[in-house]
């Protein structure tokens, strides 16, 4: 007969009540009235004081407690509504790297998944794997025709921890709800719900496979742009099978080594490849930090890996996409207000001139500089200070298909740093979506310029 749930948790419960305390955040304990639940003890963090050091240890006291809370806090580190930048900055750093799991239980998942041991699948399989993180590790194999391939495996135990802690995670929520006064302008029970939607996806490595289908279909055809073809007979729910993709990660790129020219045509291709996601496809790869995109031989062609996390958009939202960037890119500052208001960014009435006035400012600062002029972690900085000053509510459907800070943050300064000089903030003429907006806003197949390095 099972335990009660609560009986389950207490053990887990109680590791984390001691972590938090150990981190400083005990005193939350008599604060909110939660002595009942868990003594206090430790020293204490002063969320008003140091901003450095209230983020730093909320991101280690996540770090600690595990994969699900280092997810979770990812999550929050794209929720510049909720919490200030200083933590949002310290959240950025959470990485979700662990050590690999035995070789034994990689043969172990793979017989239970396809039925057969690991000789009679591949004709040859890498026991050291390539990268590891929380929910599964990928090797190195190849099948019986030749072909090589990159197999994830799921890590042991992972859906059942996840779920442990999902639970913890609600009644935290719940608690929250109850107690936290502070905590009242937070819908904590829905923040859950969205993590619990967006993790438990990641544990059904079908649900990959069918974005990586997606991603290859939506490709075919495009030169400069390679995604990895499932093999659906070596996948099932835990383990995935794709196409390896010969390259080098972005991330490993010296740009010393490359020319101007294929530097300006790397950062073009990576550029023009997310804008085609967004505004011809509507579905976008949700992660694209420089190690899951690979340079593929030559500068000019990039291969796209890791497809757990994705976004979709209607065709409402890429029309009012489309029509924010034409605005943004043609100089009409007042118009952008609404175009948020469009998406569903919500900000105070009585502040609409205040808000105008502080958008003006931010845009202008950078309009028409170089790339080699702007610090995108300075700029991100700054957008997200203004959403926190000015107490935007933002659509949880873009923050929680990964349109992230996190992505842009790790990926832009790689671009930065392979070009330059790219190109100017985009003007009328530079930049224009490759979509053709519902009243002819945009323009059918334009390009993004490529400039001169």
């Amino acid at each position: 007969m099972a335990q009660p749930a609560t009986t389950r948790n207490l053990g887990r419960l109680s590791e984390i009540a001691q972590v938090a305390v150990r981190h400083g955040f005990g005193y939350w304990f008599d604060t909110h009235r939660l002595t009942d639940l868990f003594p206090r003890r430790g020293p204490r963090v002063d969320l008003d004081g140091q901003p450095s050091q209230r983020g730093q240890h909320l991101r280690e006291m996540l770090d600690e407690l595990g994969p699900t809370f280092v997810k979770f806090g990812q999550l929050l580190s794209t929720r510049p509504d909720i919490l200030p930048p200083d933590i949002i900055a310290e959240l950025r750093g959470l990485q979700d790297d662990v050590r690999p799991f035995p070789f034994a239980d990689v043969e172990q998942v793979i017989r239970e998944e396809l039925g057969l041991t690991l000789e009679q699948l591949f004709i040859e399989f890498e026991e050291r794997p390539i990268a590891a993180a929380s929910i599964g590790q990928v090797h190195r194999a190849t099948l019986p025709n030749g072909r090589r391939v990159a197999v994830k495996v799921q890590r042991p135990g992972a859906p059942r921890q996840i779920e442990a802690d999902l639970a913890l995670m609600y009644q935290a929520a719940r608690i929250a709800k109850e107690r936290v006064r502070a905590l009242d302008f937070i819908d904590a029970r829905l923040l859950v719900d969205e993590f619990a939607r967006s993790i438990r996806q990641e544990l059904d490595y079908r649900a990959e496979a069918r974005n990586a289908d997606a991603f290859h279909r939506n490709f075919a055809g495009y030169p400069h742009v390679r995604v990895p073809r499932v093999f659906w007979t070596y996948t099932r729910s835990r383990v995935l099978t794709l196409e390896w993709l010969d390259g080098i990660q972005v991330a490993d790129v010296d740009p010393a080594e490359w020319s101007i020219e294929e530097r300006r045509d790397l950062a073009y291709v990576m550029t023009e490849t997310w804008m085609t996601m967004i505004f011809r496809h509507g579905f976008f790869h949700g992660d694209p930090h420089p190690a899951n995109i690979l340079v593929l031989g030559r500068a000019d062609q990039i291969g796209l890996v890791d497809f757990g996390a994705t976004g979709k958009l209607t065709d409402d939202d890429m029309s009012k996409l489309t029509r924010l960037f034409i605005d943004a890119a043609s100089e009409n500052v007042d118009a952008l207000p609404r175009r948020l208001a469009d998406l569903g960014v919500r900000y105070p009435k009585e502040r609409e001139e205040e808000f105008l006035a502080e958008l003006r400012e931010l845009y202008y600062r950078y309009y028409g500089a170089s790339l080699a002029e702007i610090d995108p972690m300075q700029v991100i900085r700054e957008a997200f200070n203004l959403i926190y000053s000015m107490n935007l509510q933002l659509p949880t459907r873009f923050l929680l298909q990964r349109v992230r800070g996190r992505a842009a943050v790790r990926t832009q300064p790689r671009a930065r740093a392979i070009r330059p000089t790219q190109a100017r903030v985009p003007r009328t003429q530079g930049i224009a979506p490759a979509r053709a907006g519902r009243d002819g806003d945009a323009v059918p197949g334009a390009r993004l310029p490529r400039g001169d390095p």
